[in-house]
Formats: structure tokens, C-alpha cells, sequence
């Protein structure tokens, strides 16, 4: 049963930080990517490298135990530490940036 949930959190994950072309992408949602990406590798304490390094671990995890369910017999199970951190952070930035849009909103109306 606790496979069935990090399997979930590595598929949403995915989602969010791997899939460019799909629309829960946060840079697909975010107003100026590059600021946020920036604010996003300061928080976790990453340089460019080290985060597409827990991207790519995250990937061939979803790929090739969870989505495609490939032959491989070893299985090396992501941690969570960054990805976790990741979500806080882009849940942060979406609740903060929706507060300020909809009190712009409001006060145009």
C-alpha cells in the first residue's frame, strides 16, 4: 500500500516539474518563469544541474516502475527531500500571486 502513495506523489510531481508540454507545468502556469524558477532552486538550496538531476531521477522512476512498468529488477526509490520542498514552494508562490491577482480583480470591478 505505501508504493501505491509514493507512486502517486512521483506521478504528480512529474506533472509539475518534468512534463514541459503539459498544462499543470509550472512553466506553463507561473507569470515570469524566470524569476520563479531562480526563487524556486534559492529555496531549495540547487544550482541548475543538481535540480535536473532530482528531475531526472524522478522521470526514470515514473518511467520505468510506475508508468511503463519496464523489466528492470533493481528498483532505486526516489527520495522525496526536494520534491517535497518544491511543492511547498510552488504552492506558496500560487497562493500568494492568486491573493494579490484577485484583489486586483476586486478592485477593478
Amino acid at each position: 500500500m505505501n508504493n501505491n502513495f509514493l507512486d502517486m506523489c512521483v506521478l504528480e510531481w512529474c506533472k509539475l516539474f518534468t512534463d514541459k508540454s503539459g498544462q499543470h507545468y509550472w512553466g506553463n502556469i507561473v507569470t515570469d518563469s524566470q524569476k520563479f524558477e531562480a526563487e524556486l532552486l534559492r529555496y531549495l538550496g540547487l544550482d541548475t544541474a543538481a535540480f535536473e538531476q532530482e528531475i531526472k531521477t524522478m522521470r526514470y522512476y515514473r518511467d520505468k516502475f510506475v508508468a511503463h512498468q519496464d523489466l528492470e529488477y533493481i528498483v532505486i526509490l526516489p527520495t522525496l527531500d526536494v520534491a517535497k520542498k518544491a511543492v511547498w514552494f510552488y504552492h506558496a508562490h500560487l497562493v500568494n500571486h492568486l491573493i494579490l491577482l484577485s484583489e486586483l480583480l476586486v478592485v477593478r470591478s
